[in-house]
């Protein structure tokens, strides 16, 4: 019986590395030392092969599909036009290579967990996008032992090293967005603000949280919290540090939410924007319809997509996909929610 062909498993085995840590050796890119470098090159000669024709060959053993698994949430994906967009990206990126998407929505962490582990011993997949990137995230750590590659959107300071975080981190601009909105507040006169912010096992979250502090010097009062994904109920701790703090603006998760936290003011006796401003931290053409119309933060997240998507594909496949396409920065815009 013959052989069965020697993939890239075969080979990051041997080498005792993972999967896209061979990919990077063999087609010369950064993101592994030069001793596994070397190490991986020797291997490939010792079977017979020069390194790129060896890179050819290992890459038809490949799945040629991404996967991304999604977590339902409250906020949920059927009607969330952040998802919307950020899946266009993905859908665009990917449309100009042979590479498909696996797409599976879960309810649990432990569906998702199942998830990777069912499509790594089918070689259903070859790398994975990672959404909401957690710290000590366990989806990381069982990636890495299983040698899938993986990419996740991360916020700037943010360093993943090669033992330890996703084969590749991409910014959202998430500090920058920070400072456009505080920027924006503190020059229409607010010196007392109140800011909900997701889970903070988060990344992101802190990050955000963290970029708040640079202005604790400049203003009266600023208060955080964090909560779940559950518009109901970031407007309910929007309500709740509004009332306790004396706020004069509050900004919210997202722009569910921010129509919830302002139908909660409103029933409560707060005029917004008389008695509080309320912005939105993501935008989409539902702040348009809200009563009033929402101040939010507009983020290139169609880009964002792309953006992941390339990071991905360059840290799993030997082709060249060219270098990391630029995303816009984010950009407030100012409606009738703040004054």
């Amino acid at each position: 019986m013959a052989k069965n062909r020697f993939t890239i498993a075969d080979l990051a085995s041997e080498a005792g590395v993972n999967k896209s840590a061979v990919s990077r050796a063999l087609s010369g890119k950064p993101g592994v030392s030069t001793a596994t470098r070397d190490r991986v090159l020797e291997l490939a000669r010792a079977h017979g092969w020069r390194p790129n024709s060896t890179a050819r060959a290992l890459s038809l053993a490949q799945a040629g599909a991404i996967g991304w698994v999604v977590r339902r949430t409250p906020k949920s994906s059927t009607i969330d036009p952040f998802f919307m967009d950020q899946l266009i990206g993905v859908q665009m990126e990917l449309s100009a290579t042979p590479y498909n998407l696996v797409l599976k929505l879960v309810d649990t962490l432990e569906d998702e967990l199942r998830i990777y582990a069912e499509w790594e011993s089918e070689r259903r997949v070859d790398g994975i996008l990672l959404t909401d990137l957690e710290v000590h995230d366990p989806r990381v750590e069982l990636l890495r032992e299983r040698g899938i590659p993986t990419s996740a959107v991360g916020s700037l300071g943010e360093d993943p090293t090669e033992t330890m975080g996703p084969d590749a981190c991409v910014s959202g601009h998430d500090l920058a967005g920070v400072h456009e909105i505080m920027r924006h507040l503190h020059a229409t006169g607010h010196r007392r603000f109140g800011w909900v912010a997701g889970p903070m096992q988060f990344i992101a979250t802190r990050r955000r949280v963290e970029a708040l502090d640079e202005w604790r010097g400049k203003v009266e009062a600023i208060t955080s919290t964090s909560t779940s994904l559950d518009p109901r109920a970031i407007a309910h701790e929007a309500l709740t540090l509004q009332k306790g703090n004396r706020l004069t603006a509050l900004v919210v998760d997202n722009e569910l939410a921010a129509i919830e936290t302002m139908t909660a003011l409103r029933s409560s006796g707060v005029d917004v924007p008389r008695d509080v401003s309320v912005i939105s931290w993501l935008g989409s053409e539902l702040c348009l319809l809200s009563d009033p119309p929402l101040t939010s933060l507009e983020h290139d997240v169609t880009g964002l997509g792309r953006l992941w998507t390339r990071a991905l594909l360059n840290a799993t496949y030997v082709d060249e996909h060219g270098d990391l396409p630029a995303i816009e920065p984010p950009v407030l815009h100012v409606r009738s929610s703040t004054s």
